[in-house]
């Protein structure tokens, strides 16, 4: 240590003496101590070390580039600027900067009413007219779920600050998706969630090969327009798959059939279901017999009450999915705090979008659409301002917000949705869409943004300095095999335990991008 750190001052010694270099090649000791002596800036002693002395001129070292492709100058730079604060760095940092996480947080949930309440009812009636199946509709479910905010996060952070902030979103809400939402899925749901080995190994393979692909890419730390293309093809090559699903699916059933070993594992909730089913045909014979020896009245009640509750059961379905956003002052106390924090935000909206669940707006969903994904990127530039803000009070880098607080904000409604499709027992879903919005995180967010990048900047490519998101990459990898790997040997189900074991994981990885990020 302190050869090196008298190698570092002499070093630097020979940097300040050569501010004020000649244009001539190194002369002589003669020559320069004459030099010297004329200069009426530099005062010195002579002595025998500076008479020996002679000019070097100092040379940075070329940047390492291992690609084969020239860097390029113009290679992207901010073409956006943050507005100016309204507080300065001292105030900030006096209590001011409170304000502004408010404010962030705030936004969140703004992004969560425009995606819930017009983007996604948008979408459905998009797929209706287009007349899309029901896989390939659920996949664009998926898309605006999680993609739609995160690809507008990206394409921002590539023009406002850096490409580390996009990849940082994305590998943040990788983590999210698959670490906090399925264990809040299975920590808060009421019973035992059950999954089905397909759909999940299905998104987990492709999503496996994609960040893989994302791991070569992010290797010599720039991005050309081919290997965004290579990105890109990912996601045809995924949409291609989800829309032939159920033949895939059958004809390799067919093939894991002829496997004894593998079929046990991969089918083992097939036979409990089995004896489920016959238990419960079972108990509804006993109860049928029972029932024979009653009044006819008594039936006739017991019938009369059964479809009162499955109409108000419909009802209530109905209400979940189908009822249009309303100003109207609600009943509950619960909702009133809430309705007034929100009323900006649902009167904005609910005046300049109208709503496609109406019979009246449902011919405009394409006005509906167009002016959501306007909101969606007012909202994202006003969320990148204020984490810059944030953090420069804080005085954490840029890259460690957008993995740990954008990256959960931006998934805050893949989240919820979760949480309700969960609450209903379709857990299958709620992983799948999860899984499904990374796929297109990556495969389509990423890839987008950074053609959009390297087109404005005149075709150059794409500079981004990985340093640790190559780590963060390689761990997400890691973690979402361990995950996958837990999930079979639970039977492919998630209880209460293992989603506390999520969630502390995903806590973990908190912890973990402050350090490597």
């Amino acid at each position: 240590c302190w050869i090196c750190w008298l190698s570092l001052s002499r070093s630097q010694n020979v940097w300040k003496r050569s501010a004020h270099e000649p244009e001539t090649a190194p002369r002589s000791s003669y020559e320069a101590r004459t030099d010297l002596d004329m200069s009426p800036s530099l005062k010195i002693l002579k002595t025998r070390e500076y008479s020996r002395c002679i000019y070097i001129s100092a040379k940075p070292k070329p940047p390492v580039n291992t690609s084969g492709v020239a860097r390029s100058p113009s290679a992207p730079h901010r073409t956006l600027h943050y507005p100016e604060d309204l507080f300065t760095l001292e105030q900030r940092r006096h209590g001011w900067v409170l304000l502004h996480i408010a404010a962030l947080i705030y936004t969140f949930f703004a992004l969560v009413i425009v995606c819930e309440e017009f983007l996604i009812p948008s979408l459905g009636i998009l797929t209706e007219k287009l007349s899309v199946s029901a896989d390939l509709s659920a996949v664009n479910f998926m898309a605006a779920g999680g993609f739609v905010p995160e690809f507008f996060m990206s394409l921002m952070g590539l023009f406002l600050s850096s490409a580390r902030v996009g990849v940082g979103v994305v590998v943040g809400s990788g983590f999210f998706n698959v670490l906090a939402v399925m264990g809040a899925c299975a920590a808060f749901s009421h019973d035992t969630l059950s999954l089905t080995w397909w759909p999940l190994c299905r998104d987990v393979m492709f999503y496996t090969c994609d960040v893989l692909i994302l791991l070569v890419v992010l290797m010599d730390d720039i991005i050309t327009w081919r290997e965004s293309l290579s990105l890109l093809m990912g996601c045809v090559v995924y949409v291609t798959f989800i829309k032939h699903n159920k033949v895939l699916e059958e004809t390799v059933k067919v093939h894991l059939q002829k496997h004894d070993n593998i079929t046990k594992v991969l089918a083992i909730d097939e036979p409990e279901k089995t004896r489920e089913s016959e238990s419960s045909e079972e108990e509804e014979e006993d109860e049928d017999e029972e029932e024979s020896g009653s009044s006819d009245g008594d039936d006739s009640d017991f019938s009369g009450d059964e479809e009162e509750s499955s109409d108000d059961d419909e009802e209530e379905d109905e209400g979940v999915s189908d009822v249009a956003l309303s100003l109207k002052w609600p009943e509950e106390k619960h909702k009133q705090a809430s309705y007034v924090l929100l009323l900006p935000i649902t009167g904005c909206l609910w005046l300049t979008l109208p709503d496609p669940r109406r019979q009246t707006s449902r011919q405009y969903f394409v006005v509906t659409l167009m002016g959501s994904l306007l909101w969606i990127g007012l909202f994202s530039y006003v969320m990148l301002c204020l984490s810059h803000r944030v953090s420069e009070t804080l005085g954490v880098s840029e890259e460690l917000m957008s993995v740990s607080v954008l990256s959960a904000g931006v998934s805050l409604p893949n989240l919820i949705t979760a949480l309700l499709t969960a609450q209903k027992g379709s857990a299958e879903t709620a992983v799948s869409n999860s899984m499904g919005i990374n796929v297109f995180d990556i495969t389509l967010g990423l890839p987008v943004s950074w053609l959009v990048s390297s087109a404005v900047s005149g075709g150059s490519v794409v500079s981004i300095s990985s340093g640790g998101l190559f780590f963060m990459v390689l761990l997400f990898l890691l973690t979402l095999i361990s995950a996958v790997v837990c999930v079979a040997a639970l039977r492919w189900r998630m209880n209460k335990r293992f989603g506390g074991v999520m969630l502390m994981s995903y806590f973990i990885f908190l912890f973990l991008s402050v350090l490597l990020v």
